[in-house]
């Protein structure tokens, strides 16, 4: 028999939700800091433009 399918790892639940947690939070920091930036480059065209 195959011994890939005899050593076939256990799911590990608590760190794949720590894992999909911690990927969530890296993304929700990501798109903070890009709508900060497009809130700064909006703000900018307003003063260059009036």
């Amino acid at each position: 028999m195959n011994q890939h399918v005899l050593k076939k790892p256990t799911l590990d639940l608590s760190a794949l939700e720590n894992d999909i947690q911690r990927r969530l939070q890296r993304g929700k920091i990501k798109l903070l800091i890009v709508h900060i930036f497009f809130f700064i480059l909006t703000v900018s065209v307003f003063l260059f433009a009036f």
